[in-house]
Formats: C-alpha cells, sequence, structure tokens
C-alpha cells in the first residue's frame, strides 16, 4: 500500500465530477487500499477519490473512532442516494482538504438511504441516520464535484477560499 497525496482547496480539480467505476477489479481494490491508507494517516473519518485526483465514484467512511457503535469501515463504490428525509439538521463538518478552515456549519438531512458497490463489486443497500448519513452525504459532494464551500454564502465562500489560499501558500515549502 501507498500513501496518496490529498488535494488541497481552492485546486479546481475538487469541483470535478467522479465517473462511474465500470469493474471492480484488483486494480481498483488496491486503490482502495492505497485511499484507505491516505485516509488513517491524515486522520480523517472519510475520503473520496476525487480528492487525491482519482476521478472515479469512490469513497471510504470511517466512523469507528467517532460514534461507539459504529464497528464497520465502509467501501462505497458507485453511491446512489435513493431515499432523503425532509428533515434536516445543522451540525459542524470537518473535510481534508480543507486543513486551513477547520469546521463548517452545514445543513443536511437527518436520515438516507444508500445503494453502492462494495469492496468486492456486490451490491448493497445501507441505511443511515444523523453522522453516519452526513458523513455519506459529505463524502457523495466530493464525488458530486461539491465541497463544503459550495453550502455557504458566495461572501463566506470568498472568506474562506482567501484563508486556503494564505494556508497554501504558508505551507508550500514545509
Amino acid at each position: 500500500m501507498s500513501k496518496l497525496e490529498v488535494i488541497v482547496a481552492p485546486d479546481p480539480r475538487l469541483n470535478e465530477v467522479a465517473q462511474p467505476v465500470e469493474k471492480v477489479d484488483a486494480e481498483i481494490q488496491k486503490f482502495i487500499d492505497d485511499l484507505y491508507q491516505t485516509m488513517r494517516e491524515n486522520k480523517g473519518a472519510g475520503i473520496a477519490a476525487t480528492q487525491v485526483g482519482v476521478n472515479k465514484r469512490i469513497f471510504i467512511l470511517d466512523l469507528t473512532s467517532y460514534i461507539p457503535e459504529e464497528t464497520e469501515v465502509y467501501f462505497i463504490i458507485n453511491p446512489e442516494i435513493t431515499y432523503s428525509s425532509k428533515e434536516t439538521w445543522f451540525a459542524a463538518e470537518g473535510c481534508l482538504s480543507f486543513p486551513a478552515i477547520g469546521r463548517i456549519e452545514i445543513e443536511r438531512p437527518e436520515k438516507v438511504t444508500l445503494s453502492y458497490l462494495d469492496y468486492h463489486g456486490k451490491k448493497q443497500t445501507l441505511h443511515a441516520e444523523e453522522w453516519f448519513a452526513r458523513g455519506i452525504l459529505h463524502e457523495l459532494d466530493h464525488l458530486n464535484g461539491i465541497t463544503m464551500l459550495d453550502h455557504l454564502s458566495k461572501l463566506k465562500q470568498t472568506l474562506y477560499t482567501k484563508k486556503s489560499l494564505k494556508y497554501n501558500k504558508q505551507n508550500k515549502n514545509t
């Protein structure tokens, strides 16, 4: 396994829409293994393929450190939301691609149902609530070319983009 480089905002690749995975094979599984290692080494709870410059509909979600009853790591390929509740809630989210920003309050549906392929290419359905649903929607946003900033006003987007640019400039030589 090898660690991949996480793309940091405001890189335009974060706004690209990912393409479906045609076939889950050994090459895709190796990439997923590398993506998982990258997420773990960066102390993330989730990561999307687009965050490492790979334009594939793949993300990983690992909430085992945050939700005591959660024991599984999810390897999600070609995700599709089949249900989204009308009930919503606000909570602060962070993102590996936005190290300068920290957490941002975002409104999301309280519950979702997700259809996807797992690590072995087997079709799965998953019902998620609260933080689990939020994590799914956050990572799915990445695959759809949407970042945390897209949920904010234009004024806040400009402010956080400037903050990210300053952070990137300061950390370029480290």
